[in-house]
């Protein structure tokens, strides 16, 4: 404590904390000349975390955890997680993490964890690196988790890629990292002592362990090209069951995983890609089937929406015929009649007559086509969303789209052409007499 008391004030408060009967005392107003620990009741606390991330320059984004050799860390596996894997841990947190051993001969790591000795430096060209490994998230999207306990699927967390990976020190970590990879490939998680595969027979899996099983880093490697084959892309459901098919054939219910799977998943994994490549081959053949189908059936719609844009412009030709005829007629009369019949109270209430024809024959055809087009495209959409199941709902609903934009946009056009002119005629049709008057029609 004396030589402590030498030390930077600073410093040393950092880095100890010393309590004298449960009361904590500034280490810069300790006196050791005047006080007699032996009459009370102390404990000094040195900060060990604190004073690592000042020799190691560390910077607060990263955990650390010390161990003061590798006996110590042997024994203390639980402290960071190494034996229950996909629980809440220091390797799955948030911040990449740091292990300090003492005594250390040789580091290793991954791109977010590091084990090293005191003075050790992780390598950069891995360390605090990304991975092709698949996410969280998307490991959520394929495996479902029935478990009352929070389960954490991460194996990007335990990835060790760089250094002495084969020691013995290091298995305790290459076994969690292959728990986490080969907890990718279930459909169903329960626990670390139960996974259910759903292959061509639906089993029943331990991912623990016997006390001699080991593995190294080639195997590992090939589970880790497996598990970034089956995420790749947007087709890991297709993948996984792929595989999964293959490796169930060699495993038997309530087997142990983790011991067959170094040996049985490259076999089965060489098989699912070759098996993949026929069922891309399949699906383009299909899809392109669909495709044909998608426009035969489009096409129907698009002759819909031309048949109600042909249907408006014969009606608005037939009306404006029959306005035409009317006034022919109505013409013709005053001519052989000499009288201003154009220009009665009868003439006038015909012709607004007429304009409520006008309007209401134009709401009659619109309206019908706007039901006739909307049911077409409601079968349309329900018939394809059942009938093509290999062209993505996205592109399905851009294709469509696009084949539909012309013909919708030319009725739309028409259809406000033809609102147009009726509402022209009959803005005239109500002031006829007007209208008349201004062409000299009457007298």
């Amino acid at each position: 404590l004396a030589k402590i008391t030498a030390l930077n004030f600073d410093g040393a408060n950092s880095l100890f904390r010393l309590e004298i009967d449960q009361t904590q005392i500034e280490i810069s107003d300790f006196i050791s000349d005047s006080i007699g620990l032996s009459r009370f009741t102390w404990q000094l606390t040195f900060r060990k975390e604190s004073f690592l991330r000042s020799i190691n320059q560390i910077s607060d984004d990263i955990d650390v955890v010390f161990f003061t050799s590798e006996p110590a860390f042997l024994e203390n596996l639980d402290a960071i997680g190494l034996k229950t894997p996909f629980l809440e841990s220091k390797i799955l947190s948030i911040k990449p993490l740091k292990i300090i051993i003492n005594g250390l001969a040789n580091g290793f790591g991954g791109p977010r964890l590091a084990v090293v000795p005191v003075e050790g430096v992780p390598d950069e060209k891995f360390w605090l690196n990304g991975t092709e490994l698949p996410d969280p998230a998307s490991l959520r999207k394929e495996i479902n988790v029935v478990s009352q306990t929070n389960i954490y699927l991460s194996p990007h967390s335990f990835e060790i890629s760089w250094g002495a990976i084969n020691t013995d020190t290091a298995l305790p970590f290459r076994i969690a990292y292959l728990q986490q990879l080969l907890a990718c490939f279930s459909q169903h998680f329960f626990s670390i002592e139960k996974i259910q595969l759903k292959g061509v027979k639906h089993l029943e899996c331990s991912l623990v362990p016997n006390s001699e099983f080991n593995i190294f880093s080639k195997e590992l490697n090939d589970i880790r090209d497996a598990v970034i084959w089956c995420y790749k892309e947007n087709d890991a459901s297709t993948r996984i069951q792929l595989l999964v098919d293959r490796i169930t054939l060699e495993l038997t219910d309530s087997c142990n995983f983790v011991n067959i799977a170094s040996s049985k998943l490259s076999p089965s994994f060489e098989q699912a890609k070759s098996k993949y490549k026929y069922v891309v081959s399949k699906r383009n053949e299909d899809y392109r089937k669909e495709l044909r189908e998608l426009y035969s059936d489009v096409k129907q719609l698009v002759n819909s929406y031309v048949d109600k844009t042909n249907t408006m412009i014969d009606g608005i030709i037939k009306d404006v015929l029959s306005i035409a005829f009317l006034f022919t007629v109505g013409t013709f009369a005053k001519a052989m009649i000499q009288t201003d019949i154009l220009l009665s109270t009868q003439a006038d209430f015909f012709f607004k007559a007429a304009g409520v024809y006008l309007i209401f024959t134009y709401l009659i055809r619109r309206i019908h086509c706007y039901f006739v087009l909307s049911d077409n495209k409601k079968n349309l959409d329900g018939w394809i969303s059942e009938q093509y199941t290999h062209i993505p709902v996205t592109e399905l609903t851009d294709k469509v789209g696009k084949l539909l934009r012309s013909p919708r946009r030319s009725f739309e056009i028409m259809s406000g052409i033809i609102a147009t002119i009726h509402i022209i005629l009959v803005i005239l049709a109500f002031n006829m007499s007007q209208v008349l008057e201004l062409i000299g029609f009457t007298k």
